[in-house]
Order: C-alpha cells, then structure tokens, then sequence
C-alpha cells in the first residue's frame, strides 16, 4: 500500500510540474506576440509621421512663394491708404455739408408744421365763429329770466295755479327762439354798419398809397378808434391780420368773414373783391362802389326804423294792454274772474284767449320787423 501511494504522488508531483512548465511558456508566448505587435504599430506610425513630414517640407516653397507676393503688395496697399487718408478731408467737407442741409430742411419742416398749426387754428376759429355773434351766459341767463317771467304771468292770468308752469314750457321754448333770431338780427345791423365804415376806411387807406392788406391792417386802428377794440369789427379784422400775418389768402379770410356773420352784404362784397384780384381789376374802385352800395342800404334801413319806430312802440303797448285790464279788473272787483278759474270750462277758454293773444303777439313783431 504504501509504495502504491508514494507512486500516485509521484504521479501527481509529475503532472503538476507538466502543467506549470506549460502554463508558463504560452504566457511568455502571448507577451512576445503582444510586444511585437506593439512594435509593428510604432513603426507604422513612424513612417505616417515621415511621410507627413515630407508633405510639410514639400508645402514650404508654396508658402514662402505666397509671402513673397504679400510683400509684393504692401506698397500698393499702403499707396491705396494714403489716397484713402487724403479723401478724408473731402469727405467729411461733405458730410458737414450734408449736416447743415438736413438742419436747414428740419427748420422748414418746423416753420411748415407751425404754418398747419396756424391754419389748423384760423380753420377751427372760422368754424366756430366769433365769439361776438353768439350769445354770452349773461346773455342766456337774461333770456332765460326773462322767459320764466313771461311764463309766470301767463299762469298766473290766464290759470291762478302753479300746476300750468310745466304745460307753459312750449311758450317758453318759442320765447327763447324768438329772443335769439332778434338778438343775432340786431347784431347783423350793427355788423352791418361796421363793416361799411371799416371798408371805407380801407378805401381812403388805398387812395393814400397802402396796399390792400397794408390798408385792411391800418382800418384796425381806425375801428378801434371809432368802436372799440371789443366790437364785431375790430374781432374780425384782428382775425384777417393775424391770418395775413401766416400768409393766408385774404380772399378766403373775407369769404369766412361773411360766412360767419351771415351778412349778405359781406358775403357779396367777399365774391366781388375775389373776382376782381384775381383778374385784375381796380380794387380800389371796386371797394370804394361796394361801401357806397353798402351805405345806401344801410341809411335806407335807419329811414325805415324811424319810421316804423312809433308803430314799434305802439305794438309793445299792445302787448301789455291786456295784462294791464285784467290787473286792474281783477284789483278793483275781486272774484269777477273766479269763475274762469279752476273748472274744465274756465280752463278751456282761458286757453284759447291766450292762443289768440299769442298769434296776434308773434303776427305785430313780424309786421314791424321790415327788412331790406
């Protein structure tokens, strides 16, 4: 048994010896082969460095050729400079030229833009008028009292009661009316006669040697003189000064004058003055005829008012008269009336007297009222 066993572990002490000489020279084998690969690739990369190299050194002539024409060059580049450096002058001449042309047109389109604002606001004045040919508050609040007091008479004659003020407001309205057509009437009157004075002053301006503008600018002073600076005339012409004074046509200022005053008189001798400075005729003629034309009418309508002022003044004492008789009736017989009073009936006639009495008021201010 026991040489049995030493031979088994020699056996085995064989084989492992056998297997670690093996194991040994395969890994020596794998190194030698890994290095020899490794070499391989070193000299493979060694001979792409060379050739690279060699390209390099191959490019090197066409590199020194192209700094060679570069140098070439300069001269011509900086010739090309110093023509540059010397048109400098030229050019910045010109841009201060251009400089000063841009701030010339900035100041015209300034002085353009202010002439729109200027024409913008003579525009907007003509639309709306002077102020004198409307009715001031003072004005309104007078027609207003005094139509609340001619309504309060007319209930308290013809109804005795408070209640008949709100059906009276028709009354009212028309009174109102009729106030404002006799206010803008006499104000066309006065207008009127202004205007004849102000374009005979514009007439003897003109025979003494101003021109038609000069002329209209010196009747300023002459209407202020006569009338005031506060007067329709005086509003107005101060308009058609300012207007020249912006270069506007004073063709078209006399033509909004009349439109704004409503005068036919105005607006005739507005279209007459046109027609004539646009073809050349004598102005001064023209103005001189209109004034006389202007003064005829005017001196025809002061007949016509004296004339007519006595029946002027008998129909406001016809107006009143009967507000008078029923005050008196009423004062010395008290309760003769009561019956016309709070009652359907009463009512009924108390209102058609006053119908009547109304029509033949409104019918005697159209009588009297003449005009040329």
């Amino acid at each position: 048994m026991e040489n049995s066993q030493r031979q088994e572990l020699a056996v085995k002490g064989e084989n492992l010896f056998r297997i670690r000489t093996c194991g040994k020279s395969g890994r020596e084998k794998a190194v030698r082969k890994n290095c020899m690969q490794r070499l391989a690739k070193g000299e493979a990369v060694k001979a792409v460095q060379e050739k690279y190299a060699q390209g390099l050194l191959k490019e090197m002539p066409a590199q020194e050729k192209y700094a060679r024409e570069l140098s070439k060059g300069m001269p011509a580049q900086e010739k090309y400079a110093r023509e540059l450096s010397k048109g400098m002058p030229a050019q910045e001449k010109y841009a201060q030229g251009l400089a000063k042309w841009k701030t010339m047109w900035e100041k015209y389109a300034r002085g353009l833009a202010k002439g729109e604002t200027v024409q913008k606001k003579y525009t907007q004045k003509s639309a709306k008028g002077t102020t004198g040919y409307k009715a001031s508050p003072r004005e309104k609040l007078e027609d207003a009292i005094v139509g609340l007091g001619l309504v309060g008479i007319l209930a308290f004659f013809f109804y005795r009661s408070v209640w008949a003020l709100p059906f009276l407001v028709p009354v009212y309205m028309m009174y109102q009316k009729d106030a404002g057509k006799t206010r803008m009437l006499k104000r066309h009157k006065e207008i009127s006669i202004q205007f004849k004075d102000a374009i005979l002053a514009v007439s003897a301006n003109q025979k003494a040697g101003y021109s038609v503008e000069n002329s209209f600018k010196q009747s300023y002073d002459d209407m202020g003189l006569l009338y005031g600076k506060e007067s329709l005339i005086c509003q107005e012409l101060y308009t058609i000064i300012s207007g020249l004074g912006n270069n506007l046509v004073l063709e078209n200022m006399m033509y909004d004058f009349g439109k704004r005053s409503g005068v036919g008189e105005i607006m005739e001798f507005a279209q007459v003055f046109a027609a004539a400075k646009r073809n050349g005729g004598n102005l001064t003629e023209v103005i001189e005829r209109s004034a006389l034309v202007i003064e005829e009418k005017v001196e025809t309508e002061k007949e016509i008012q004296i004339l007519i002022n006595a029946k002027r003044m008998e129909q406001k004492i016809m107006s009143i008269t009967p507000f008078g008789i029923l005050l008196y009736i009423s004062a010395t017989s008290k309760g003769f009336f009561d019956v016309l009073y709070h009652n359907p009936a009463g009512i009924a006639i108390m209102t058609a007297c006053m119908g009547v009495y109304l029509t033949a008021v409104r019918l005697s201010g159209k009588i009297v009222n003449i005009e040329v």
